[in-house]
């Protein structure tokens, strides 16, 4: 059924979000009225109300409030399994990167990292906390702690699924962007190329997964000074998103380094509205603002193709 159908001006999406926001609801008050519930109930119950209130309301501190007290209802109970909170405490850090409050967000993928090696067994979490970490890293300029990070995403996904899956593709361009930001072009050039082939042989052609390593891979080509293969990696991303949201920063991410390859090839014209539109996405966004990596380089490569067409036009006086 189409969700914008609508019945006495009430659409069916709306029906479907009162219906999960009363039933969760139910479900926290009946809780509430035990006197000892139990601890995972605890934190399943806060935990399913805090996505219902960020899923139909948005970001608030009642959301945070909610899931902070479900996590902690799970670490004092050793009967919850370890991987309940780690996966608790994972998913309140992704709220809090959205949110660009990247400190919080730090401390709990941390805390997570740790419970998860204590619990023995480290495995697709462990990557994926360890890859997290590497972007907050590298955000916050600690460029070798943040290929650390990200190479260890790349061992876990070896040793938990294998070196031909998409998941140790993925890592694989992570890792390749890391080395690229400390200069290591030529390393992360062939680990990009051969990331790259891995994700295009494990998904299908027009595979989700695809634009990111793309976008990731160009920015790689780009710092190589490999523009016009970055410019193709850039462009194939953007197809492939065609049908996203206007406001996704994956589009940005595809759209600067759009605007970075043509700027390199000297085609300013053309690379100032890619740049334009790229930064202002991340501008709008909450979890990028002004002083992110990504705006930084989409309004510095801005400004240089800005710069290039005006030098280009008193030449041509």
């Amino acid at each position: 059924m189409d969700p914008t159908w609508s019945l006495y001006g009430v659409t069916v999406a709306e029906i479907v979000a009162a219906s999960i926001q009363k039933t969760s609801s139910d479900a926290l008050n009946r809780l509430r009225a035990l006197k000892h519930p139990a601890a995972l109930s605890v934190y399943l119950v806060l935990g399913n109300q805090a996505l219902v209130n960020w899923l139909v309301h948005g970001n608030s501190p009642e959301v945070v409030s909610l899931a902070n007290e479900g996590i902690a209802a799970a670490k004092k109970d050793p009967s919850v399994p370890r991987w309940r909170v780690v996966t608790g405490e994972t998913d309140l850090a992704l709220y809090f990167i959205q949110e660009g409050k990247n400190a919080e967000a730090e401390a709990l993928l941390k805390d997570a990292l740790d419970l998860d090696n204590r619990a023995g067994r480290p495995g697709l979490a462990t990557g994926v906390i360890a890859s997290h970490l590497g972007t907050l890293r590298a955000q916050a300029g600690d460029l070798k702690e943040a290929e650390y990070y990200q190479h260890r995403y790349v061992e876990e996904m070896v040793r938990v699924v294998g070196p031909e899956n998409a998941r140790t593709g993925e890592a694989g361009v992570l890792w390749a962007v890391s080395l690229s930001r400390l200069g290591r072009n030529g390393e992360a050039v062939q680990e990009c190329h051969q990331a790259l082939a891995i994700v295009r042989a494990a998904e299908p052609a027009r595979s989700p997964r695809l634009p990111r390593e793309l976008s990731g891979c160009a920015f790689v080509l780009n710092q190589a000074g490999e523009a016009i293969e970055a410019e193709q990696n850039a462009r194939e991303s953007l197809q492939l998103l065609n049908g996203g949201r206007a406001k996704d920063p994956a589009v940005a991410q595809s759209l600067t380094e759009l605007g970075v390859a043509l700027v390199r090839q000297h085609r300013y014209e053309a690379a100032i509205p890619a740049l334009a539109k790229g930064e202002q996405i991340f501008l709008d966004n909450p979890g990028y603002g002004a002083k992110h990596y990504s705006t930084i380089r989409a309004s510095e490569a801005l400004a240089a193709a800005r710069a290039g067409l005006g030098a280009v036009a008193k030449t041509q006086k």
